[in-house]
């Protein structure tokens, strides 16, 4: 209960989770052989070589979608000390290995029952390779192949990944905050990585969504805050994903929009149109 008061994991959620927890002797194992094979890559080891969660084995009875969530809870101490060794504050822990629980309660809202969304990403969390800085999560991440292209660099140079929570407006004096924090975090505890361009994949990304939202919507003069880069990949079922917290519909006509996001992405594929994830690319220092 100790690990569920210091993630903050909501009240709703603790059944659920708790009732999930591997009681055989073969699911335990299964679990700390998972969280063992993360734990080795924990801190500032090249993050483009960490370790990944591993699926859970076969014969696994416990419940499959709660896995992740029990490889990060054996992590939490390792994850903690990591963060401590390196002397990232309290705050910026917490902040960003909150992701936990904000990834159980939009589990539940896009899906409809209790699990770990997003459960490849919430554990680099514990690794040491994301971290939330302000409204911006930002991760360690390379350059690749047509950011190296575009912008005269290697693929394989240290990069920042650049990624947008849904914690309410995104507003560009913010978003600067968060930029200039990271421009001061990551070279100050990572300085073996010296990124020199940050970069955004994400259907926020799509040039498409100014067609429309108002020139000064906050989604529009987020864009201007990066140069396009041409290495799109499909993203129909993500933005449906993400704007309306609902899986995918096989029938578009099967959702209902409230927002002007909403009404935009809907109209769209309506249309017969398609959205992207696009790639867009700053300076990052």
């Amino acid at each position: 209960m100790e690990s569920l008061d210091y993630l903050a994991v909501p009240p709703e959620e603790r059944p659920d989770l708790l009732a999930s927890a591997p009681h055989s002797a073969a699911d335990r194992a299964a679990v700390e052989l998972a969280a063992d094979r993360l734990v080795a890559s924990i801190g500032p080891s090249d993050p483009a070589n960490a370790a990944r969660l591993t699926e859970p084995p076969a014969g696994y009875t416990a419940p499959v979608g709660y896995f992740g969530a029990h490889v990060c809870l054996a992590l939490l101490d390792a994850a903690r000390g990591n963060h401590a060794a390196l002397g990232i504050s309290e705050e910026v822990s917490r902040r960003s290995l909150g992701a936990f629980s904000n990834n159980l309660s939009r589990h539940r809202r896009i899906y409809g029952r209790g699990g770990l969304d997003g459960p490849e990403w919430v554990p680099r969390v514990f690794q040491g390779i994301v971290f939330h800085l302000g409204r911006l999560v930002f991760d360690r991440v390379r350059l690749g192949p047509a950011l190296a292209a575009a912008t005269g660099g290697a693929p394989h140079d240290p990069a920042i990944g650049v990624h947008i929570p849904p914690t309410g407006p995104l507003r560009r004096d913010e978003c600067l905050d968060s930029f200039a924090r990271a421009a001061d975090f990551f070279p100050r505890y990572f300085p073996a990585e010296p990124a020199q361009v940050a970069r955004c994949r994400s259907w926020l990304m799509d040039r498409q969504l100014a067609r429309y939202l108002p020139a000064q919507s906050n989604l529009v003069r987020f864009h201007e805050l990066f140069t396009p880069c041409d290495d799109p990949r499909p993203g129909d079922e993500a933005i449906v994903e993400w704007v309306f917290e609902t899986a995918a519909p096989a029938d578009w006509d099967a959702l209902t929009p409230r927002t002007t996001l909403e009404r935009a992405v809907l109209e769209h594929l309506r249309g017969g149109g398609h959205w992207q994830v696009a790639l867009g690319w700053r300076p990052f220092r």
